[in-house]
């Protein structure tokens, strides 16, 4: 039997912590109306990180309090999330209903905001300065093996060969039912350079963010002062994160004809037929 290399080992713990650790300092998914379970991996988090059944207990009734919480502004959401698609993909677009659809589902999500960064706060309280401490560490083993990574000399040839082709390739495979002509192909894989552009800068700052939040619950003593005003201060790039998203989605559906975006909400509209619930 072959023995499982230290890379191994490490790409196991990243994945473990950077699909399953948010699930200890965070309450439900943000997708209106869902209700995801667990990470498969949360148990080995909890034993990785020595969490008691105590712990684990109090944990939950974080996430379970969070989502009552929380609940009430996806019900608020998800009228507005089921015309958006319409809108958007209508023979002729209503831009301005389109901007106002997204705008109150925008508004609605930085209320949301507050409440699950608050929740993280609760949880980061339950653990131990001891775990805490274990948890930076190994966050700062794995943040350090993606700079390495990231770091390999000829990264950015591998972009500059390959990038072009694989977003061609992947806008043929996926949409290759709407039969788009070369000069659409060409509009969309522009659209997602200067989207991909237009939201870099503030990625960067909601990921010093999110970095300075995770330093200030995972101190010796949690920080609830900087944690809150770390707080307040996301709601604003989320935003403007969300605007850059929607003004993409917005000129993609303009690139397409009104009889490819009649196929792409036939389709969407089939999906959810699919899968609406009995008497729903």
């Amino acid at each position: 039997m072959k023995r499982k290399t230290p890379v191994i080992y490490v790409i196991s713990l990243f994945l473990a912590v950077t699909l399953c650790l948010p699930s200890l300092t965070s309450a439900q998914s943000t997708t209106p109306g869902q209700n995801h379970p667990q990470c498969p991996m949360i148990k080995f988090i909890y034993k990785f990180f020595n969490i008691t059944e105590e712990q684990q207990a109090a944990l939950d009734k974080v996430r379970q309090d969070t989502h009552a919480a929380i609940t009430p502004y996806f019900e608020q959401i998800k009228p507005l999330s089921d015309q958006l698609p319409a809108t958007l993909l209508a023979a002729d677009i209503d831009t301005a209903k389109a901007a106002e659809l997204f705008k109150g589902i925008t508004d609605i999500e930085a209320q949301i905001i507050p409440i699950e960064a608050n929740a993280q706060v609760q949880a980061a309280q339950i653990l131990t300065a001891e775990q805490r401490a274990d948890i930076k560490g190994v966050l700062t083993d794995v943040t350090s093996f993606i700079k390495y990574i990231m770091a390999y000399p000829g990264l950015d040839d591998l972009r500059n060969k390959y990038e072009k082709r694989i977003q061609k390739a992947m806008i043929d495979s996926k949409l290759a039912f709407l039969n788009l002509t070369e000069e659409q192909k060409t509009a969309l894989i522009d659209l997602q350079d200067t989207t991909f552009a237009a939201i870099k800068p503030v990625a960067e700052q909601m990921g010093t963010l999110h970095q300075d939040f995770a330093a200030a619950l995972l101190a010796a003593t949690v920080d609830t002062e900087a944690a809150a005003s770390l707080i307040s201060q996301m709601i604003e790039p989320s935003t403007q994160m969300a605007d850059i998203k929607f003004n993409a989605e917005l000129e993609a559906a303009q690139i397409l004809t009104p009889e490819q975006r009649q196929i792409i909400l036939d389709k969407i509209n089939e999906h959810k037929n699919r899968f609406k619930r009995p008497g729903a």
